[in-house]
């Protein structure tokens, strides 16, 4: 059970009692003395009085769910709500020697470890005691005292379960008065121990959300599919069986006539004719029945990560999306929120040196790119955005809109999920058709894209192409592909359908729009070319050169390049070739496009729901409001407040900021003008007197010392010198000399582990003295009051 109260205790204060005779309290009976349910169910009691605990929410597994029936039957008053996961059955519903067999079934849907526990705590509690308690569960009638309990009880059945298999659990959660059943899904009988991060999700929706209609019914729609896929795996068993009668039958019949008719039928005719039909055989067992009967199948239910198909999980909104999915599943975001084997190599990559290691990131991202643009569907991929969330759950507001990390934060504190309307295909390009003399030709570059982005528009009237090339920052990536940032200016029928299923009667849609403008090249209808992006330079920059560009194209160039300026006077380059623009248009990463909001506002009329709008210039203005609100939040629960966070890009971490009191402050790259927004909040907060005294730094690296950009040193130095201005006192980061976590100072911005490290690190940091349980979710009232009464201070409009 330990595994499982690690992920509860974040939201509960969580005990694992041993019942008397079991575990490490098997010495308070003699090995000699049984016990039974009622007796087990009895020193749960005392046990509880003796802890000085009135009343708890009660969770088990297996027998201990017939354990915790039976003290519930006696004491009610005791219990909040009950878990209850494989509730082992009596032998009015299976034979006994059924359900031992079941439980040498379930072995190989286990763990070997969990094998080991058990045989270990069986013989710490003596077999006898252990065969008749066994004995006794299946004589107990858990349905018929199930039957008569009250109290809200959340059933749990594990899809691979042979002994309390989904459609047992089904039939006692029908007859129970209160009752909410859930499949998890790839999870076999002990699931508290090999499934525990899937079911402490199950536990905590249940416990903290308590939206019991809507687990039921994402429950009954889990259960029809599994039932469903065993059905088909059922059918796929006995297609193997009659394929193996059907080729016994036939090699019997093959030796059966190679001894009839030996002279009438050549030896080799009959070799032939035997290897052909058992090719055929062969053939249907391969491509028909084993793809039935792969236990794969059910990857599609109950997920966290899902990969949206052409969008690149590199980017701000897949990361920021995966982020908010995750918090509204009760977990942290490592690795991005992308579950890889690669993470413990990533950091290796910093030991080659630096071509083949920037060869190595550039690879890597390319990776992604789509060959075809045209394959993009919208309603197939925001089908796969609003899969990144809970099924089947109210909340009181859906956002959607620009992406912004510190609204992010805002988002998982109030526990509200987020759609995104932009959302980045890297495309494959041939290097030839805009690289010139080692650089991005963006010129050449837009001319690509127009041909390119042809059958993408075509097959997806609803979105907007903004074509975009950073040879500044994204120097790496954009030599293998092209940026097709995608905005959606109307809504999918699978944005509409989560709407409706997510949102409470009444509900709020937050039309989230960074009003943030770029001056780009309008190339097509609906499609656009930005020269440039937000970061360390300005677009005048970007469009007209400077002597800083001109620096940086020079560092960037190999020497093949130099020498054929040098020798033969080839064009020396000292600009991107940027086209003329035609306006000031949507900044395509960030900014708002609002063709959105007329179908937006036409839908939440159509279906009552109300409509409000939080708007901002640029993706930092909404990062002191956040920052203040984390804190304003943490005085009102007493906490400590003077914790900073200073997250970088996709670098956050919400569910680790509200868990160690931090205060998150985003900034949207490690450049200059973000660190200038740092420091005069910074300023800001030491004038009011409310300093912080200690904190981390989390910085992104894209591989390339890009102009504008602001060195580690930088950074540190600016938080050290506001932490020393606090009356000198010694700060927790000093003790253990850590402020940068998750990347490598020396390597920065070329450290390409820092994927994979900055999570841990940061948890490291902190240390488990430091954590607190999870605070309340913000309300959307108190939000509400708080964005309109302090928004204009910041930037930041929020009205109906």
């Amino acid at each position: 059970m330990h595994d499982l109260g690690r992920h509860l205790a974040p939201w509960f204060r969580v005990f694992i009692p041993d019942l008397p005779g079991f575990g490490r309290s098997s010495g308070a009976i003699a090995k000699s003395e049984t016990v039974s349910i009622s007796q087990l169910a009895r020193g749960l009691h005392d046990w509880m009085d003796a802890a000085g605990i009135r009343t708890a929410h009660l969770v088990s597994n297996s027998l201990g769910c017939q354990v915790l029936a039976e003290f519930t039957r006696l004491w009610p008053e005791r219990v909040g709500r009950l878990v209850l996961q494989g509730p082992t059955m009596d032998t009015s519903r299976q034979p006994l020697l059924k359900t031992v067999l079941a439980f040498v079934a379930n072995s190989k849907n286990e763990p070997f470890s969990m094998s080991a526990i058990m045989l270990q705590d069986y013989w710490r509690a003596g077999w006898r005691r252990a065969v008749a308690l066994f004995g006794e569960t299946g004589r107990y009638r858990i349905l018929d005292v199930l039957q008569t309990v009250e109290k809200p009880t959340l059933l749990l059945s594990g899809e691979l379960d042979p002994i309390a298999p989904c459609t047992w659990v089904a039939e006692l959660s029908d007859k129970m008065p209160n009752a909410v059943h859930y499949v998890l899904t790839k999870a076999a009988h002990t699931a508290n121990y090999s499934a525990a991060k899937k079911m402490s999700r199950a536990v905590l929706r249940y416990l903290v959300v308590q939206d019991d209609d809507d687990m039921r019914r994402a429950g009954s729609e889990i259960l029809e599919q599994v039932i469903e896929i065993n059905q088909t795996r059922e059918a796929a068993a006995k297609q193997r069986s009659q394929l193996l009668w059907q080729q016994l039958a036939f090699g019997m019949s093959a030796v059966l006539v190679a001894k009839l008719c030996g002279g009438v039928i050549s030896r080799w005719h009959l070799v032939w004719t035997f290897l052909s039909i058992e090719a055929v055989m062969l053939h249907r067992y391969y491509t028909t029945v084993r793809p039935l009967l792969s236990l794969d199948r059910s990857s599609h239910l109950d997920r966290v990560y899902v990969k949206l198909d052409g969008i690149a999980d590199f980017d701000s909104a897949s990361c920021m999306l995966r982020a908010i999915g995750r918090h509204l599943h009760f977990r942290d975001f490592p690795q991005l929120g992308v579950p890889t084997s690669m993470a413990t190599a990533m950091p290796l990559v910093n030991w080659l040196p630096s071509t083949p290691r920037q060869t190595v990131y550039s690879a890597v991202g390319a990776s992604e790119a789509a060959g075809d643009p045209s394959t993009f569907d919208s309603e197939s991929v925001t089908k796969q955005v609003v899969a990144h969330f809970p099924a089947h759950r109210k909340y009181p507001a859906v956002a959607i809109g620009s992406s912004n990390g510190a609204l992010t934060n805002l988002y998982a504190a109030m526990g509200i999920p987020w759609l995104p309307q932009t959302l980045l295909m890297p495309v494959k390009r041939p290097k030839k058709a805009s690289i010139r003399h080692g650089q991005v030709d963006m010129t050449a570059e837009m001319e690509w894209g127009r041909t390119a982005a042809q059958g993408l528009l075509e097959k997806n009237p609803e979105i907007e192409l903004y074509h975009m090339a950073d040879p500044n920052q994204d120097q790496l990536m954009i030599h293998r592909m092209a940026y097709f940032r995608l905005k959606l200016i109307k809504l999918t029928e699978a944005y509409k359908r989560y709407l409706l299923d997510a949102l409470e009667e009444n509900g709020t849609i937050i039309m989230v729009r960074c009003r943030s403008k770029w001056p780009s090249t309008k190339v097509a209808d609906r499609h656009y070319f930005q020269s440039g992006a937000v970061g360390g330079i300005t677009s005048n920059e970007f469009l007209q050169g400077s002597a800083d560009v001109a620096g940086f194209i020079d560092s960037q160039k190999s020497l093949s390049t130099k020498m054929s300026e040098t020798v033969l006077g080839t064009e020396r380059r000292t600009d991107w070739n940027a086209p003329r623009p035609s306006g000031e248009f949507p900044e395509a990463e960030w900014g708002y496009a609002e063709g959105l909001t007329h179908d937006l506002v036409d839908f939440a009329h159509n279906h009552g729901f109300q409509i409000k709008y939080l708007d901002f210039d640029h993706p930092e203005d909404a990062s002191p409001l956040v920052a203040d609100a984390f804190r304003r939040q943490n005085e009102q629960l007493r906490r400590p407040t003077d914790s900073i966070l200073v997250e970088n890009f996709v670098l956050l971490e919400p569910w680790l900021t509200m868990r160690y009191n931090l205060t998150p402050f985003w900034t949207v790259f490690p450049v200059e003008p973000s660190l200038k927004r740092l420091q005069e909040y910074l300023s800001k907060c030491q004038g009011t007197g409310k300093a912080f005294r200690d904190g981390f730094i989390l910085l992104f690296c894209s591989g390339v010392d890009s102009v504008g950009l602001a060195g580690v040193d930088r950074w540190k130095s600016l938080l050290e010198s506001h932490f020393a201005s606090q009356d000198g006192e010694k700060n927790r980061h000093d003790r253990d000399g850590i402020l940068l976590v998750g990347t490598d100072e020396k390597a920065f911005p070329k450290d390409f582990g820092f994927p994979a490290r900055y999570q841990k690190e940061l948890a490291r940091a902190v240390g488990p003295e430091a954590q607190y349980v999870m605070p309340p979710a913000l309300q959307l009232p108190e939000f509400e009051h708080y964005v309109t009464q302090n928004g204009g201070h910041y930037g930041v409009d929020y009205k109906a």
